[in-house]
């Protein structure tokens, strides 16, 4: 893989009012990851927020940010569910407004843009047809299941309408899996050639030499990093354990990461021996690796079908065995050599499955090398780097 002959300086653009470089989710790892591959290809890329596009525009982002707590929630409570739609829908109207004025406020201008595609939000290829700059949508998922409150919304077919002009005026689209640009030429009508498959990439990490606290010496560890939003079953990974406790007495369940569901998951682990679970809350990303390395059976109980799972890959990359549902997000990527799979929400083909690798450490050693290799053949940050200096080259050679 060769750098690109000609070095252009491109904006990774991000309008979402919630997000920031600084962020360890998925996605603004994904967007960090492109701007390191875009480096290696010789651009120079630079990541622009709502919060960091300029000082006007981060002192609105936080305002907004400030009164997103108490204040929020409860007036979430007390008006009607399509009101409260219908007004988020204008506040992204407003971010995006912001965005655009900030986006203007900037002296240096692009060879290329590429957007994170965010609802209501069309500043930046506005900008860009504004100054003759190509453009790439780079979109994670469709909005509706994304964001399904939308649909409640007074303005949701005005915005459907919004979106639609956004996918077709770009120069190219970016899905981060096979199944989402299917569902874009299904569903939106775009021409499959105007749309690359760029999914997440992982890397071998350097594991920092730090003892990890809390896990008893010669546990069996199952393990999951990610945010505790319901959409992962977190619940039912925590029932799978308490029954897996009874086969397997050192079993500890180690979850990292923190959110909504946090709550729960703690009210539901209360009577397991407090040895028998570590929840060490959000964690640096840099500093994943040093857990994932204490797991011996790493689980995604439930996930996005569109989505590309940044923490299989991460799993993958230290030579985890997983176990995930079959959602076409998954199994698009990897095979039945690769990972166990159980079917999408049946939890006692999970709990089965989790009981038998556990017994098989053979066939744990197996699948974790299988899965590493896909990682490094396929989805490392040298396959990203091909694949986006193939749309590059699409792009240049369509004018």
């Amino acid at each position: 893989m060769t750098a690109s002959s000609a070095s252009l300086r491109i904006w990774i653009t991000v309008s979402h009012p919630g997000m920031d470089e600084s962020d360890t989710i998925g996605d603004m790892v994904r967007l960090k990851r492109i701007r390191e591959v875009l480096g290696q290809l010789g651009h120079s890329a630079t990541i622009i927020t709502l919060r960091n596009c300029s000082a006007a525009n981060a002192g609105a982002a936080e305002g907004s940010a400030a009164g997103s707590g108490a204040t929020k929630r409860l007036i979430k409570r007390c008006l009607p569910r399509r009101l409260w739609a219908t007004l988020k829908d204008m506040a992204y109207q407003r971010s995006s407004n912001q965005f655009r004025a900030g986006l203007e406020a900037r002296r240096d201008v692009p060879d290329l843009i590429i957007d994170y595609n965010f609802y209501w939000s069309d500043a930046a290829i506005r900008f860009a047809k504004q100054n003759r700059i190509p453009f790439i949508l780079n979109v994670e998922s469709l909005v509706a299941d994304s964001i399904p409150e939308v649909m409640l919304s007074w303005v949701r077919k005005q915005g459907e309408a919004f979106e639609m002009r956004k996918y077709r005026g770009a120069d190219r689209l970016w899905t981060v899996s096979a199944p989402l640009a299917t569902a874009l030429i299904d569903r939106i009508g775009v021409d499959a050639t105007a749309i690359d498959v760029v999914p997440n990439a992982a890397s071998r990490p350097a594991v920092p030499d730090v003892p990890l606290g809390g896990i008893p010496a010669g546990a069996l560890v199952l393990g999951f990093v990610g945010g505790f939003a319901d959409w992962y079953s977190l619940d039912r990974l925590v029932a799978a354990f308490l029954e897996l406790r009874r086969q397997f007495p050192q079993l500890t369940l180690l979850l990292v990461g923190d959110g909504p569901e946090r709550p729960r998951i703690e009210s539901l682990l209360q009577d397991a021996p407090h040895d028998a679970y570590v929840l060490p809350g959000k964690v640096p990303h840099v500093e994943v690796s040093r857990y994932i390395a204490r797991m011996d059976l790493c689980v995604i109980t439930n996930h996005t079908w569109w989505s590309s799972p940044l923490k299989l890959l991460e799993y993958g990359a230290q030579g985890k065995p997983v176990i995930a549902p079959n959602l076409p997000s998954i199994t698009s990527m990897v095979s039945t050599d690769e990972v166990q799979f159980f079917r999408v929400g049946d939890f006692r083909e999970f709990t089965t499955a989790c009981s038998s690798l556990l017994a098989d450490p053979e066939t744990r050693r197996r699948l974790g090398s299988n899965l590493l290799r896909a990682v490094e053949t396929r989805y490392s940050p040298e396959a990203m780097a091909e694949r986006i200096h193939e749309s590059l080259a699409r792009l240049t050679s369509t004018g």
